[in-house]
């Protein structure tokens, strides 16, 4: 291949060298701005960080600091050296107690308690409405003084002094019994410990119930101690008044990560027990305290007092973490988090205003380079565009043009004479060639139309265009081997159209021209193309009076079997104004037409008799499994009726979770019917003893028949000895008469009560079995041989394990070796490739008489249930292994998933609810709702609409099926229109979906 590249116009080239020129110089200048306003601003939001931090942290611990002062002072103060006494008002301490909350705005409280229990505590209530509500205060409460002192005869009495903000009293209130003894709290017991001011845990606030901590100090005397306390929602209201920017925010958290103190919520909970819990950094509501508390907690030493960014959720963070050092017993870091575009929107807005005015410069600049290079470039633009057109064969004139340049001038008159030569020579192929494109554009359409009716009127179309004509008529053969009109066009004027036109004998000879309808006849008979110009007047009639000339062709298949007939009449020339014959050409056209159409008509019908066929054979399988077993009914017939109603609902339904649901084509339509049809094929392979298996010891015939053998001959042993006794005089006749009565109603009662037991009604309770146990120790005597006239296969199911010899003691019931079948070895790859979860049984078979009897509910054995639940593994595997075509290609998957559940409890593959499709999630509902309500069933009654829906409520409620489809079926009305149509009247009772819809459903 020669090497080629891309050409450009000239004008183009120049224009595009201009633009790359300033968009060039525009992304270099922007790119420096960028960067250099983007360090800027991150200069600045670092600077701020640290500002903010180094704020918060000199007000932070100047508060700790100037609080373990006043602590440190008070306590050595001789004022507070004495404890109260009386009314305590006279309290040389209180004064300066007062003082210091007015001048502290942080401290909640100040107090002073004393080895006597007597106790001295002021409390700043301020504007705090709540906190006087608390504590039962006059309105214009600004303190509360709570003085316990003893009165005079030594009781211990609590006063609760109310005082304005001027330090006057304006209420008072007695306590008989203070209840609080501050030498129990735990800033007290600890003082006693400590040489100097310290500060607590977190902890509730005896006094409000807030939490908060508190800075105490042994007196100076040692006989008390002097306390302070600040609550956390100081730190938090402190932490909300600083403005990081627009959207930032600072948090407190200690170093395992719990929040102290938040801008924006509630970083402290209170326990029932009055214990404080701290809310976990990665707990919290704001993903952005997780993030943080989560990235200091992996590395400490990383988040150091530094300002970074981070990826928080999508968007660029900056964030800052400092350690507090304030001197208290639990750890704490100030953290500082803000969006990157709170300091950065000035650049997008400054990149954007340079983008607007390079845009501006390079629009208002291009005009007037295209104006010059086109102008340099004109003729050879025009010369190119000519090129163009005759490369689309565009022959039409152009308006004339030159150029002031001798050689493009020399070129110009060069390229008008050649393409003068072209158009003469390939006006004739361009008309040839457009004719041949039609026809293979109508032979593809053809191909791929589905619709009959299109079909013919495409054909019919195509050949009124290539012909040019005036009119036509195409007829289809019929089933009674006539010509059946189907369409009728005449621009020309009224035209005969007879109906129901007789196809004529191949031998008889060719009709008049002028008779179209014995034309056709004849066309159809010798699928021969028959061509008629200029036609007799005398021979046309006169309802065809127009009709010049006329072409019949036949729609016949390459086995030459005709499908139709196309008359065609007056051709006319390329202007449409002259009728002409139909020549060679236009005939050969038509012809291939026809062809093609008769191919694509009898493919048409090839494909419907194989779809019906099909459906047929669906049909007849899901009809050999309903009528395989009384116990199935006619349920694989109607499991489509409510399939399809459930499916089409989903379909219309515009909004909610089925708003993209959408079976769009009848190809989709017809793979969901198939799936419904086909979803239980599987149980053609399921033996019918086990189907139909109503007692437990039931196989191919019931088994209690042989075990009541037994027991007959138990009963006959019991008569022969009873003979025996009275022969041989062995006691008193009488005795041994009741002794035989009394083991013969033994006998009878044992064999009751394992018919009892044969039946499953009831479950079987732990004493039930031991009592079959005990029946079943009770031997016989067999005197012949088990092992003859007995199946190949039974015979070496015995020969596992050595005879007994002659005659054999064996138990009444027994649970013999040949009575287990094993399970032949998996085949792991298909099980695997299935993606089959079922727990499978060791066994194939057990026919054990007293595992069988001890079946704890219903008849059916562990190896009994899965046989049956296997009919689902057996459904996917003869659908896998069937060539659907793509557009079957889910039947599999459809029929297989009906009985998942959306849990993952369900079987064969334990699908989960993503995992299932929702035409198979609607192949449940319909196979749950038919088998409850069926009445065709002789082992059950049919359940009525409301017992039916409360079932299937429950088995929503256990996410055994779909909430949503659940709903839908009931909303919308589909399980009354289904019981219209397949329940008896008496189920049809009353329902209220309300009862049975999900939560919030509408």
């Amino acid at each position: 291949m020669p090497f080629s590249k891309k050409k450009y116009p000239f004008y183009i080239g120049i224009t595009t060298l201009v633009v790359v020129i300033v968009l060039t110089l525009s992304g270099f200048f922007l790119g420096i701005s960028h960067h250099e306003s983007k360090t800027a601003a991150m200069q600045m939001a670092d600077r701020l960080f640290s500002e903010i931090n180094a704020k918060t942290m000199q007000r932070y611990e100047s508060v700790i600091a100037s609080v373990a002062v006043l602590v440190g002072s008070a306590s050595h103060m001789p004022a507070m050296a004495t404890a109260p006494t009386g009314s305590g008002l006279s309290h040389p301490g209180i004064a300066m107690m007062l003082r210091a909350l007015t001048l502290n705005d942080y401290l909640f409280s100040s107090y002073v308690g004393y080895d006597d229990g007597s106790f001295i505590q002021v409390v700043g209530v301020g504007k705090r409405e709540e906190f006087r509500r608390y504590f039962g205060a006059p309105p214009e409460t600004a303190y509360v003084l709570r003085i316990i002192a003893p009165d005079a005869d030594g009781t211990l009495i609590q006063r609760w002094h109310f005082l304005d903000p001027h330090h006057h009293r304006i209420g008072v209130r007695d306590d008989l019994d203070p209840g609080y003894d501050p030498r129990g709290r735990p800033w007290y017991t600890r003082a006693q410990l400590e040489d100097a001011a310290f500060y607590t845990a977190p902890y509730i606030f005896s006094s409000t119930r807030l939490p908060g901590i508190t800075c105490a100090e042994r007196l100076g005397s040692g006989k008390g101690v002097f306390g302070a306390d600040i609550t956390l929602e100081r730190f938090t209201q402190s932490l909300a008044r600083q403005r990081v920017s627009e959207n930032g925010m600072l948090f407190l958290f200690d170093r395992r990560g719990r929040l102290i103190a938040h801008s924006h919520e509630s970083a402290v909970q209170t326990s029932r027990d009055d214990s404080l819990r701290f809310l976990p950094g990665a707990e919290s509501d704001d993903p952005l305290v997780r993030s943080v508390v989560a990235g200091y907690l992996s590395d400490p030493d990383q988040m150091g007092d530094r300002t970074r960014e981070a990826e928080i959720g999508g968007s660029m963070y900056l964030v800052r973490t400092t350690r507090l050092k304030a001197k208290l017993k639990f750890d704490q870091v100030l953290a500082v988090i803000a969006p990157v575009a709170d300091f950065t929107g000035h650049i997008r807005q400054m990149q954007q205003r340079i983008f607007f005015f390079s845009g501006l410069t390079l629009l208002a600049f291009l005009p007037v380079v295209l104006f010059v290079s086109r102008k340099i470039s004109g003729s050879l633009i025009l010369l190119e565009l000519e090129s163009m057109k005759i490369r689309r064969f565009d022959f039409t004139p152009s308006a004339p043009f030159d150029s002031n340049i001798k050689e493009i001038h020399s070129l110009i008159q060069a390229f008008v004479l050649m393409k003068s030569t072209i158009r003469t020579r390939t006006d004739a192929l361009i008309a040839t060639q457009g004719k041949l494109k039609s026809l293979v554009d109508s032979g593809i359409s053809l191909t791929a139309e589905k619709n009959m009716d299109q079909l013919l009127r495409h054909t019919f179309k195509r050949a009124r265009e290539l012909s040019r004509t005036d009119g036509g008529i195409l007829y289809l053969r019929n089933a009674s081997n006539q010509l059946e009109l189907r369409i009728l066009e005449n621009a020309s004027g009224p035209l005969a159209h007879p109906n129901g036109i007789n196809v004529s004998d191949p031998a008889a000879p060719a009709p008049p021209p002028g008779d179209t309808s014995k034309t056709a006849g004849w066309v159809a008979a010798t699928a021969k193309t028959i061509v008629a110009n200029r036609m007799n007047e005398q021979s046309i009639d006169r309802a065809e009076a127009d009709c010049h000339n006329l072409l019949t062709v036949p729609l016949s298949t390459r086995e030459g079997v005709t499908l139709g007939v196309l008359q065609l009449f007056n051709a006319r020339d390329d202007q449409g104004k002259k009728i002409v014959p139909f020549d060679k050409e236009i005939v050969g056209f038509v012809e291939a037409l026809t062809a093609q159409a008769a191919v694509a008509l009898h493919n048409k019908h090839l494909m419907e008799e194989q779809r019906a066929l099909f459906d047929a054979f669906i049909q007849m399988i899901a009809g050999a499994i309903d009528a395989k077993s009384p116990y199935t009914g006619n349920h694989c017939a109607r499991v489509p009726e409510v399939a399809e109603m459930l499916a089409r609902a989903a379909h219309q339904t515009p909004t909610g979770p089925f708003a993209d649901f959408r079976m769009q084509t009848q190809d989709q339509w017809r793979e969901f019917r198939v799936a419904a049809w086909l979803h239980d094929c599987g149980k053609v392979t399921t033996p019918e003893y086990i189907v139909d298996k109503a007692t437990k010891l039931e196989t191919i015939c019931n088994r209690i028949h042989e075990i009541r053998m037994r027991f007959e001959v138990l009963l006959r042993d019991a008569e022969i000895t009873s003979y025996r006794q009275r022969l041989a005089g062995n006691g008193n006749k009488a005795e041994i008469e009741e002794q035989l009565q009394a083991s013969r109603r033994q006998i009878m009662e044992d064999f009751a009560f394992v018919a009892d037991c044969n039946m499953g009604g009831e479950s079987m309770a732990d004493e039930d079995i031991a009592r079959l146990q005990q029946i079943g120790a009770q031997t016989w005597v067999r005197h012949l041989d088990d092992r003859i006239g007995i199946s190949q296969k039974e015979s070496a199911l015995k020969r596992r394990h050595p005879a007994a010899g002659l005659p054999a003691i064996e138990p009444i019931l027994a649970d013999k070796p040949e009575h287990v079948i094993p399970r032949p070895l998996p085949n792991t790859q298909e099980k695997e490739t299935m993606g089959i979860v079922m727990q499978i049984p060791a066994n194939e078979t057990n026919l054990g008489e007293l595992y069988n009897l001890s079946i704890p509910r219903g008849t059916l054995t562990t190896e009994d249930r899965f046989k049956i639940q296997a009919h689902i593994i057996e459904t996917i595997r003869m659908l896998d292994r069937l060539p659907f075509p793509d557009y079957l290609a889910n039947v599999a998957d459809y029929a297989g998933a009906h009985h998942e559940t959306m849990i993952g409890t369900g079987y064969p593959r334990g699908l989960k609810k993503e995992q299932i499709s929702i035409p198979a999630r609607i192949m449940a509902i319909a196979d749950i709702f038919e088998a409850l309500t069926a009445t065709d069933r002789p082992y059950k009654e049919p359940k009525t609409l409301s017992q039916a829906l409360g079932i299937m409520r429950r088995m929503r409620d256990e996410q055994h099926i779909d909430a949503d489809l659940f709903d839908l079926f009931l909303t919308e009305g589909i399980y009354r229109t289904y019981a219209q149509r397949f329940m008896d009247p008496h189920q049809i009772d009353a329902v209220d979906i309300r009862q049975y819809l999900s939560q919030g459903a509408p």
